[in-house]
């Protein structure tokens, strides 16, 4: 049976590997930040870092008035992907955005979340049932999601977790993928490129091999050109920047940089210019995602067991 205690991540990350999590090799090769194993196309952190909770946006309910593209994917991907509407469990919920749209659409619903503040704000303001705690009746669950989160997590962690499903549970997954074209283009100046926090960057095949291991197999892909378009506008402006990301987080987490008044009102200028300039190109590089699902930004694959 699954361990019922609290999740909780390593926040002193240390590069100690050998060998692949995936498939056991031990031939690697250096790429950015990461060693990629040359057999599955798995790469890890190479260098050891502090890692903190990270809350993804302003916490602030009038955000969630209105349902984005992104959560209408993701809700029509879950929906999809499970058996039945009973019951979704979103391991990482983080801000609670997925699940505050899916609650509409399932019965029940549970969150898994470590960071205390978005805890709080799920609970408190949003009426969610998001706790630190995997469910106790988690062999009841009609999909697990995992929404950009197994990257961040020890693969202990997703191996107890998956133990415990029953034949019927389906998980869907979604991970940026470091086999993307969006990757092999941009390197660290890659929109889901996030050192330390990552500790993984699945491939296409890694994921299966890592599912596969656990008695899963996969099922469907959902290619979403929310993911895609948004990896392709934001690196190509990540290429013009010279700080990572700029745009996505001043929009989302509302971040100031330690910069001055005047000057992030010239960069927000100069990023809201770049915007119609670039996403033209971004439009139709993303197709490339649309079409070779295996090369995409982000892959979002959902399993079931063998």
């Amino acid at each position: 049976m699954i361990n019922k205690q609290a999740i909780s991540i390593n926040l002193n990350y240390e590069a100690k590997f050998s060998s692949c999590p995936i498939c056991g090799e031990n031939n690697f090769q250096r790429i950015a930040d990461y060693s990629q194993c040359r057999s599955c196309g798995h790469q890890l952190l190479s260098h050891s870092g502090a890692i903190f909770h990270i809350v993804n946006e302003a916490l602030d309910i009038k955000n969630y008035s209105k349902q984005t593209a992104l959560e209408r994917f993701q809700v029509k991907a879950a929906l999809n992907a499970a058996t039945n509407s009973d019951y979704v469990v979103d391991f990482g919920s983080g801000s609670g955005r997925f699940l505050f749209s899916a609650k509409k659409s399932f019965k029940q619903h549970a969150g898994v979340e470590v960071s205390p503040t978005c805890i709080e704000f799920c609970q408190e303001d949003l009426g969610l049932n998001v706790t630190p705690q995997i469910p106790e009746d988690i062999e009841n669950v009609s999909v697990v999601t995992l929404w950009h989160s197994l990257e961040h997590l020890d693969l202990s962690i997703f191996k107890n977790l998956t133990d415990s499903l029953k034949k019927d549970s389906r998980i869907l997954i979604s991970v940026p993928s470091g086999s993307s074209l969006q990757f092999h283009l941009f390197r660290s100046r890659w929109a889901y490129y996030d050192v330390p926090h990552h500790l993984h960057q699945f491939s296409s095949e890694s994921l299966d091999r890592l599912l596969n291991q656990l008695g899963w197999v996969p099922v469907a892909d959902y290619p979403s050109l929310a993911y895609a378009g948004f990896g392709y506008l934001q690196s190509l402006m990540n290429v013009l920047n010279g700080t990572h990301n700029y745009f996505y987080y001043r929009k989302k987490r509302a971040m100031t940089f330690g910069f001055s008044a005047v000057k992030l009102a010239m960069l927000d200028l100069y990023n809201a210019f770049l915007i119609p300039v670039l996403f033209p190109v971004a439009s139709a590089l993303a197709l490339f995602d649309l079409l070779i699902i295996s090369r995409a930004g982000v892959v979002t694959r959902s399993f079931r067991k063998k």
